[in-house]
């Protein structure tokens, strides 16, 4: 297995099925309701016109962006709290990555070409979420649940941090790594050149 996959690992934990499924229920679940809630609004009246309604209102993008930056928070948090903290690298690349996630879905949002001002009954009669909107929020809505549950796991790492020596803090090995290259480089280059 691919050292960037290890963290879904810990989801064979005992101790983790438990503390995943709460996860899932509350944040997975629950933060979707108004989805829910649309969807079933909106079929009961519109029938198959209400889904590509709820659509066109960005439910998903908004329901990801939140997603993603619950678990934003809690990276920083962690930081915030403990100095000691492991797998530091592993969870400020995924945090970086979450947030150019949300960044990207902000501005497809906020391009989008739905017309305001719209009655609900105007909404209706035309469809103003065109297929590829559809698609492109839906992918974006999957890779975004996905990367919230890899994002849990990374969080979850140091209860297991002598399972993954490879995982930690590997951002800073790189580092030093690339400042010792540096040094060699430089001590021999360094051959007294010409001043200037």
């Amino acid at each position: 297995m691919k050292p960037v996959f290890k963290p879904f690992t810990i989801l064979k934990e005992k101790n983790m099925i438990i503390s995943f499924l709460l996860w899932a229920c509350f944040v997975l679940l629950i933060g979707q309701i108004e989805i829910f809630a649309a969807i079933i609004c909106y079929w009961r009246k519109l029938g198959p016109k209400g889904i590509l309604l709820n659509f066109s209102f960005g439910n998903l993008y908004i329901f990801a962006i939140a997603c993603l930056s619950f678990q934003i928070y809690d990276y920083f948090s962690d930081y915030y709290k403990n100095q000691e903290l492991k797998f530091r690298g592993m969870k400020a690349l995924t945090g970086v990555i979450a947030f150019l996630l949300i960044l990207i879905m902000v501005i497809i949002y906020s391009s989008s070409d739905f017309p305001l001002g719209l009655t609900v009954k105007q909404m209706v009669d035309g469809t103003y979420a065109n297929l590829g909107e559809i698609l492109l929020q839906l992918m974006l809505y999957l890779i975004s649940i996905g990367f919230s549950i890899y994002m849990f796991c990374v969080e979850k790492l140091h209860l297991f941090s002598g399972k993954f020596p490879e995982l930690e803090d590997f951002i800073i090995r790189e580092n030093e790594t690339m400042q010792m290259l540096g040094k060699k480089v430089s001590e021999t280059t360094n051959d007294g050149g010409i001043a200037l």
